[in-house]
């Protein structure tokens, strides 16, 4: 690249028409620095006048890195489910996930936390230009992509915890990176990584049946399997099937926390949990519960996915039902989970083709990842917050699906 191409590339002038991806990015991050904006702006006042911390971004030094330090206190002796038990705790997530943590152990602390947070933002800043990038000047550029990566909710959220969902959202987008390359078999790997960390973003593997991946799905499944089983091999509290048993103790009791404690999120466990105690029983009874949760949870998952594979649906907007499935099964749902919406979003404006509702689905990717909690989670029926991402979600889902219906129905 000559000085002459840096010197066009960095001066040039925009068309006087705006192609379908920089009017979509144009909208999305106006909202989101509007938006952001007013946020900062709200919390200042309220700091000032107050000397009230708000929630929340959600900076705050006391429980900084929290999620990441906190696991690798656990994992210092690769004994996590022998030390977690001595701290009274629990440890939700999978084998991997500690194993890839424990390696930060073998730094100071500090180190340790440069290391984790400078690899994922020099990768997160890598993505994002590359899936944002538009035929326009530098200057605009650098604005979009600086707008979309850190005046972004999910990703300071994520951010201020620390939480593993960093490298799990990296594993996936890496997997879809190589996906639209042809390269199943390096996808593969990160999406059988990002698995092995939390179970859910298996979800992603069925786009291999939908593609009629047959082989590589299967070999996806055992090369999950395996990785797992070498990852409970390097635990340290005993044999291989005492790190199973410990690790399903976990789950059982983080499942009993969340289905017996005012817990809030974006969960479908939330209004599930309202509607058990206002219609079958006020005082929910864990494995009673549980069992419906888990049952309902099956049958809605088995659903959507039939739902996507039998019709054709395109490529983000089937991304985005993988992501609202992500966030609204699992028992415990947080806002760190609305990093992954990036994978639709990079999908998103990335589509050349023009749809009617496209105004709507950039507002509601721009709210996704802004801040929206000013005054706290939003509450319904008697107890069991439900955070306001769960709304827009539902939205999400039922624009898509009006969206499909009306394609079906003209064709």
């Amino acid at each position: 690249m000559n000085i002459k191409t840096v010197y066009n590339f960095i001066f040039e002038e925009k068309n006087n028409i705006k192609t379908i991806k920089e009017q979509k990015i144009n909208i999305i991050s106006t909202i989101m620095l509007v938006i952001f904006t007013l946020f900062l702006i709200y919390n200042y006042v309220i700091q000032l006048y107050l000397k009230k911390h708000t929630i929340h971004l959600g900076i705050d030094p006391k429980y900084f890195a929290n999620d990441f330090t906190w696991v690798c206190e656990i994992m210092k002796r690769f004994m996590p489910y022998t030390d977690v038990r001595q701290k009274l705790s629990t440890l939700p997530y999978g084998p991997f996930a500690l194993i890839f943590i424990g390696l930060f152990t073998f730094f100071k602390t500090k180190v340790a936390i440069c290391l984790y947070y400078i690899s994922f933002c020099a990768f997160y800043i890598f993505y994002n230009i590359h899936y944002f990038l538009c035929k326009i000047s530098f200057f605009d550029n650098v604005k979009n992509i600086f707008i979309l990566s850190i005046c972004s909710y999910p990703f300071w959220f994520a951010f201020d915890r620390g939480n593993i969902e960093f490298y799990l959202f990296l594993c996936v987008i890496s997997g879809l990176f190589f996906y639209q390359r042809k390269q199943v078999g390096i996808a593969s790997v990160f999406f059988v990584l990002a698995t092995c960390m939390k179970i859910y973003p298996g979800v992603f593997l069925i786009t291999y049946l939908k593609d009629k991946k047959y082989k590589e799905f299967c070999l996806s499944c055992v090369f999950g399997i395996v990785l797992t089983l070498i990852s409970f091999s390097l635990f340290k509290d005993g044999s291989i099937l005492d790190e199973i048993k410990g690790f399903m103790n976990e789950i059982h009791l983080m499942n009993i926390l969340v289905f017996t404690e005012n817990m809030g999120g974006m969960g479908l466990v939330c209004p599930f949990k309202n509607v058990y105690s206002l219609f079958v029983n006020q005082d929910i009874n864990y494995f009673s519960v549980s069992s419906l949760y888990s049952v309902f949870s099956l049958l809605f998952l088995s659903f959507n996915l039939l739902f996507i594979l039998k019709l054709k649906i395109n490529n983000w907007q089937m991304q985005t039902l993988y992501v609202i499935l992500i966030c609204w099964l699992p028992t415990m749902s947080y806002d760190y989970k609305l990093l992954l919406f990036y994978i639709p979003l990079f999908c998103y404006v990335n589509e050349e083709e023009k749809r009617s509702f496209d105004v709507f689905y950039s507002i509601l990717f721009a709210l996704i990842m802004s801040p929206k909690t000013f005054f706290g989670p939003m509450q319904i029926y008697v107890s069991h917050a439900l955070f306001i991402s769960f709304y827009i979600t539902i939205i999400f889902d039922v624009l898509i699906q009006n969206d499909f219906l009306n394609r079906a129905y003209t064709k």
